[in-house]
């Protein structure tokens, strides 16, 4: 089971209040109670820990809470600086080196927000807005499930598992062997819970293109096996080397329909054992609660835009609950065999492209969906996007920050909001 993350909630009170911001006049018991109380009320729906220290108004007090540091780290600590007089405190809590969310109400010069708004481990708000904390916590959160989480990777010929670690994010990483996975579907029987989620699948599409009913029960095996699989190696996200075993003709069947269903319901899963991926998608989840599509990028030069192709689309794009996007079943892109969801991505909708590029770099960019391609003609995966990439004059130039090949797309702009994780995490952005 994960643990809960845990922070500190810091006030930075001013010894006395005179003539400097926020003046002599300024109720700071009674905003202390009023943010103490948001603050709980966040810790409460994000099923987190905050713990409330009372003000720190002294180098002694910053002392006190770097011993307290030395017995019992912590997750991320929000500071709230309440006066002008308090960013020097504000510079020596984020010079203990934990993940630091600042908020201030207007309580600072530019100089203030120059220093410390840009630094590495620091994401600062300068606002009336209090619920902006809320991301902030998020953040935090998003980066204590990163370390607590297990991607179990199907790939090699390994028959114990072998763990690892990811340098930087902390997360776990379990691998073993691909057999396993070809092992646990042909043990996986046409149980009535086999057959219910074929029938759903049969009922839910748009269509039935070229699978038949065999097929997809089949499909809907995979996903069985791959969540046996998460639970025997205790896994919280999963990876396959899926092309591995169809070039050895291993499986009748790609896994396709089983990381679709399990990104529909909050676990991240994908395919080719791509690490990055998966760690893209791990983020992503926690941060926006949403699943990244992971694509090929390749791009139409004469319209100028940008095509992510893949055959494992999750459908409920716009968040996990919500509702699926219409889809066809289909075979898999590339062989007469298997079953893949072609998702048809809602037109005009925004959408980021993002990738975690280990071991410290994140490429983002935005744009908008225009359409959907089909294969045929294309010939490509079931689910190709066209988007249209803002900002970028020719799309043959983003390449230049790809070092590998799979982009994810995910619904809605978060552009914004991936640099300030980048930031607060301490790895460096690049822009598609």
């Amino acid at each position: 089971m994960k643990q809960e993350a845990v922070l500190k909630g810091v006030f930075l009170k001013q010894k006395e209040y005179g003539i400097n911001w926020p003046g002599a006049c300024y109720d700071i018991n009674t905003h202390i109670k009023e943010y103490s109380e948001k603050l709980s009320k966040m810790a409460e729906e994000l099923n987190v820990r905050i713990d409330l220290e009372n003000p720190l108004c002294d180098e002694n007090d910053v002392i006190k809470l770097s011993d307290s540091l030395k017995k019992r780290p912590l997750d991320g600590i929000i500071i709230i600086a309440l006066g002008l007089e308090t960013w020097e405190l504000a510079r020596r809590i984020v010079e203990l080196g934990v993940p630091s969310v600042i908020f201030t109400p207007y309580f600072c010069f530019t100089k203030h927000i120059k220093e410390l708004s840009y630094k590495k481990g620091v994401w600062l708000i300068s606002s009336l807005d209090f619920d902006t904390v809320r991301y902030g916590i998020e953040m935090i959160k998003t980066i204590q499930q990163l370390r607590s989480s297990r991607i179990v990777v199907l790939q090699g010929e390994e028959t114990t598992p072998k763990d690892t670690v990811i340098a930087k994010l902390g997360t776990k990483v379990r691998t073993i062997g691909s057999q396993k996975f070809v092992d646990e579907f042909n043990s996986v029987r046409e149980t009535e819970e086999v057959l219910a989620i074929a029938s759903e699948y049969i009922k839910n599409a748009k269509k039935v293109v070229e699978p038949t009913r065999k097929e997809i029960i089949n499909a809907t095996k995979t996903y069985i096996a791959l969540k046996r699989i998460l639970k025997e190696f205790e896994g919280d996200a999963i990876s396959i080397d899926c092309l591995g075993l169809l070039r050895q003709q291993l499986i009748p069947v790609t896994p396709c329909i089983g990381l679709s269903r399990l990104n529909d319901e909050g676990i991240p899963a994908g395919c080719e054992a791509d690490i990055d991926s998966i760690l893209t998608m791990i983020i992503l989840r926690h941060l926006f609660n949403k699943p990244g599509f992971i694509g090929d990028p390749t791009v139409d030069t004469v319209k100028n835009t940008w095509i992510n192709s893949h055959c494992t689309s999750a459908t409920k794009l716009a968040g996990i609950g919500e509702s699926s996007e219409p889809f066809l079943l289909r075979r898999f892109g590339h062989l007469p065999l298997g079953v893949s969801p072609q998702v048809l991505w809602r037109e005009g909708q925004e959408v980021t492209l993002v990738k975690f590029q280990g071991p410290d770099e994140m490429v983002i960019g935005s744009g908008k969906v225009i359409g959907n391609i089909d294969t045929p003609p294309a010939d490509i995966c079931v689910t190709s996007v066209e988007i249209k990439v803002d900002g970028v004059k020719d799309v043959r130039e983003t390449e230049r920050e790809i070092k590998a090949l799979h982009v994810l797309l995910i619904y809605g702009n978060h552009v914004k909001d991936l640099k300030a994780f980048c930031q607060l995490i301490g790895i460096r952005t690049s822009l598609i």
